[in-house]
């Protein structure tokens, strides 16, 4: 059985509006830890709309929030469009109770193949966009995907994939070089195979990225924020939500119930 497993870096369009969503979400609990928020981001080139409702005595800059989280990213001369409300009264008022502003499914998942409790493809795919990141190469962009498909009953890594922006100037042969070298440390560090086919931006070139090159919007990357694609999901996204929201907290719990269980 082949198991493939995704993961996505900061400079991904998807994650970029998740880490802004989260950003608002931030700065209103740490003025107000009784804040109320949904907020969903969507970015396409330099425009950025966060859009959403909340309920909160905090006082902050949205556009000021916003470049925090882009400008590390490069980015800069962003337009934001705030289309941010009050919580709606009918929501409000599950939450005033004790209870939460909606109903939904959650799942908890755990396994004692890492030490992350996490499934080893997808946990190879997270620490190979972590290790590229940490080498702050000049040559390299922000944007990048990793795949790991994994043989569970021969228990190897099959094809270890990784698509990463990159200057102009760089060549489709020094960029594999430097993705093949993280790879093999990446597999080395769980204990793994070395003689996986290995794919570095497979399609060629891929300088232009990030916003520029596709839409982001809030919550799309929901697999890649939990198990991988190895344990269901109920479809709610976490970022940009408050505890009162269970798409969240609820998730969260139910992970730490299965962490705890093995």
């Amino acid at each position: 059985m082949i198991i493939t497993s995704e993961q996505v870096s900061n400079g991904h369009p998807d994650k970029i509006c998740d880490q802004i969503s989260d950003a608002v979400l931030t700065v209103c609990l740490e003025q107000d830890k009784d804040s109320r928020v949904a907020v969903e981001t969507l970015i396409k080139d330099n425009h950025i709309v966060v859009a959403g409702e909340m309920k909160t005595t905090a006082l902050f800059d949205l556009k000021t929030v916003v470049q925090n989280v882009v400008k590390p990213l490069g980015m800069e001369n962003i337009i934001v469009t705030n289309l941010i409300g009050l919580q709606s009264n009918d929501i409000s008022q599950g939450v005033d109770t004790g209870g939460a502003g909606d109903q939904g499914m959650m799942y908890g998942y755990a396994t004692d193949e890492t030490d992350e409790y996490l499934p080893l493809p997808y946990v190879l795919a997270t620490r190979v966009l972590e290790k590229l990141m940490e080498l702050q190469h000049p040559l390299l962009g922000k944007d990048a995907k990793a795949q790991v498909s994994y043989d569970y009953d021969n228990k190897r890594i099959t094809t270890f994939l990784v698509s990463i922006q990159h200057s102009d100037e760089m060549t489709i042969e020094n960029l594999r070089v430097i993705v093949k070298e993280s790879m093999i440390k990446v597999a080395k560090q769980y204990r793994q195979n070395l003689d996986f086919n290995i794919l570095v931006n497979p399609t060629g070139r891929f300088v232009l990225g990030g916003s520029y090159a596709d839409t982001g919007v809030t919550g799309r990357k929901i697999i890649a924020d939990t198990y991988g694609g190895f344990a269901h999901h109920g479809g709610g996204a976490f970022s940009g939500k408050d505890p009162s929201k269970v798409d969240r907290s609820g998730a969260y719990m139910a992970r730490k119930i299965a962490k705890d269980t093995v």
